[in-house]
């Protein structure tokens, strides 16, 4: 059985893309900047009946009406599609029974005799993935379940993924499909704002670059649709960089710090590689970093949730907290006893941009303007919410 949160979630919404006028009462989703996408797809289908699989055999109960009324983008901790759900129907009581069935395409490139050729949409394959908790909020006296997507990598931007509500794992008939690309192409369109344009803009070509660098979905690259005027949008000028990176070596040499490699899991995912030089269930990390606020924060990762890295009894250590308004903010990463809670071996601080100074000092072609790209795309995004 599903279950929900009904609590505040805090999201740097840039859109609400409702299918109805909609509002949002006392959340961060920036609703004020909501556009009406006639050409999103949404439906939903009424007056359904199945037998339930965790009542008595042959009760028939009624599924509740469902229906979609908006999605929005959030840019928080990475990039995450978010689903509006208009539950108003549903009794509090039979909200773990309601889930988010989403198809996120997934495509596979071809080695042939050439270059390597991609598929198209539809998908080579699609994955299935459940989403079973959500926040309860009021929109124009509607009650409505908000569902996240946080697992949305920037090669990812183009693909379309399709949303279906169901209850009690039974289709309600709700579906709605969406994807960044959609988001940035309406609000663009719309020119709200030249500061907001030119994030999206941003935000589209480094989603494209990544499509070029990972050899991803590239016959539909996010930027493609664009015309020369919004094009013309873009960061130009690249931003002046100053690394952070910083080792402090401990004298005890208990923990070695390798380094940080980023990753594109969910857009933006710091990797820190180390080896231990004694016993690893003994050991803890402790990542101090600042919120988008400022506020100093620190994350605890025990020795359970290291994850290996190699086969040369190194581990590594995944934030995943920055999205790209916080390029430029550090992480300093400590390693401790558990017996006696003492700092041993390094300490490590770096930066999202740090690492890119490096990438584009070593990287391949490819590689260079995908930093490049991420680097504006960050910049903009500091322009527009700072």
């Amino acid at each position: 059985m599903a279950c929900c949160a009904i609590c505040a979630i805090a999201v740097i919404t840039m859109l609400v893309i409702p299918t109805t006028s909609a509002t949002a009462d006392a959340s961060t989703d920036l609703a004020e900047k909501q556009i009406v996408a006639p050409e999103l797809q949404s439906a939903s289908d009424t007056n359904l009946s199945v037998i339930s699989s965790d009542s008595t055999a042959g009760k028939i109960i009624q599924i509740p009406k469902v229906e979609f009324i908006g999605s929005s983008l959030s840019i928080e901790n990475g990039t995450n599609l978010i689903f509006y759900a208009d539950i108003s129907s549903v009794h509090p009581d039979l909200y773990s029974y309601l889930t988010l069935e989403l198809s996120v395409p997934a495509y596979s490139s071809v080695a042939v005799d050439g270059p390597v050729i991609m598929y198209p949409y539809p998908a080579y394959k699609m994955t299935y993935v459940t989403i079973d908790e959500f926040t309860v909020v009021q929109m124009n006296g509607k009650t409505v379940a908000k569902f996240v997507y946080s697992d949305l990598s920037a090669k990812e931007y183009a693909s379309r993924i399709v949303g279906k509500i169901l209850f009690d794992g039974h289709s309600t008939g709700a579906f709605m499909d969406f994807s960044a690309k959609d988001y940035a192409k309406y609000q663009i369109a719309s020119d709200i704002s030249p500061k907001l344009n030119t994030l999206l803009v941003d935000m589209l070509n480094f989603g494209a670059s990544a499509q070029t660098y990972f050899k991803y979905n590239l016959l539909n690259p996010a930027n493609a649709e664009l015309t020369q005027e919004q094009k013309a949008y873009a960061t130009e000028k690249m931003p002046q960089l100053v690394s952070i990176q910083k080792k402090v070596k401990g004298e005890d040499g208990l923990v070695s710090v390798n380094g940080m490699a980023l990753s594109f899991t969910n857009t933006f995912d710091m990797t820190v590689v180390f080896q231990p030089n004694c016993d690893l269930n003994d050991i803890y990390a402790v990542v101090e970093y600042v919120d988008m606020k400022g506020n100093a924060k620190t994350m605890t990762v025990d020795s359970i949730d290291f994850n290996a890295y190699s086969n040369n009894n190194r581990y590594s250590i995944v934030f995943s907290e920055y999205g790209a308004t916080q390029m430029n903010d550090a992480i300093t990463v400590k390693f401790f006893d558990k017996n006696t809670t003492e700092q041993i071996g390094d300490t490590y601080t770096d930066s999202i941009n740090s690492y890119a100074i490096r990438a584009m000092a070593n990287g391949d072609a490819d590689m260079r303007n995908l930093m490049e790209m991420m680097v504006k795309y960050g910049q903009s995004a500091e322009a527009y919410f700072g």
